[in-house]
């Protein structure tokens, strides 16, 4: 079953691109307002944006260690179940 954010995301991308980029912009403008005088250590207090910033460079690196894993072997072949490429010798 498809949700409703998979259906937008095929028919309209510009849409969603735009919902996210609001999204983006209202946790960012949260950030802004928000108390940070409370913060547990000098980063917290000192840094706006912080955990955003610390959550975009993590979710980059997964991305980029992924793809980067990917491309050294891990990753199954594109044809792996194509009629084409099955050994005329196999059972």
């Amino acid at each position: 079953m498809k949700t409703l954010f998979a259906v937008l995301l095929r028919i309209r991308p510009q849409l969603v691109r735009g919902i996210c980029c609001l999204a983006l912009a209202l946790l960012l403008i949260f950030s802004a307002v928000v108390d940070r005088s409370h913060g547990h250590s000098w980063v917290e207090r000192s840094i706006p944006f912080f955990w955003s910033m610390f959550a975009f460079v993590a979710s980059a690196a997964i991305i980029g260690l992924t793809r980067w894993l990917g491309g050294m072997g891990i990753q199954a072949r594109l044809d792996l179940y194509a009629r084409d490429s099955v050994d005329e010798d196999a059972p």
